[in-house]
């Protein structure tokens, strides 16, 4: 899958960003991301090629354009840790994770599409069909979004958006994001060869 989006976010209050945090942010990132910028008061960016970890005053989210293969969680939740370190934040916080993706197949998407839902969408000329799965369990809640890519009907696009229910402990993002991650992925493929099937 290549991803168009991702946001690995955790939502929290910051608080503003003055200089002096500004420069304990800098003294852990400016390796990794050399790009830093800060458009307003409120947000600062550190980038690096196609990604970049975006801090605002109530929320932190490492944002990144790649290949499946390229996402290193262990990599991106060290850089919040580190954020969070330099701030001296608390370890509490509600935990997100937003992906866009396309994946190839090898028929016709928007035909197949149509296939759950048969003649009613012959009769009224539908060009094709996306689905929405709404989750609520007890640990996550979010949607799966799987329909077909419009720009190339050969494509899966995919829109996957889920949250801890209530906080969680910061110290445990990458662990969390590592269940989101596979949650949504692995849920989002099986949707997708169940309907998409031809």
């Amino acid at each position: 899958m290549y991803f168009i989006n991702t946001n690995f976010s955790v939502i929290k209050p910051i608080g503003s960003l003055s200089e002096n945090r500004i420069s304990m942010i800098k003294s852990k990132l400016s390796i990794k991301f050399p790009e830093i910028l800060k458009p307003n008061p409120n947000t600062l960016i550190f980038r690096r090629g196609a990604s970049a970890l975006i801090i605002t005053h109530e929320q932190l989210t490492f944002a990144t354009q790649s290949d499946e293969s390229e996402i290193k969680i262990n990599e991106l939740s060290s850089d919040i840790l580190a954020v969070y370190e330099a701030l001296e934040l608390s370890n509490e916080g509600i935990i997100t994770l937003k992906l866009e993706g396309i994946e190839d197949r090898s028929y016709d998407t928007l035909e197949t599409s149509k296939n759950i839902l048969g003649t009613f969408l012959d009769k009224h000329k539908f060009q094709g069909v996306g689905y929405r799965f709404m989750i609520n369990n007890d640990f996550l809640q979010g949607d799966i979004h799987v329909e077909p890519y419009i720009k190339d009907k050969q494509k899966i696009f995919f829109n996957i958006v889920l949250e801890t229910k209530g906080t969680a402990n910061i110290s445990d993002v990458e662990s969390i994001f590592n269940k989101m991650y596979d949650f949504g992925l692995l849920n989002g493929r099986e949707i997708a060869n169940g309907i998409f099937s031809n």
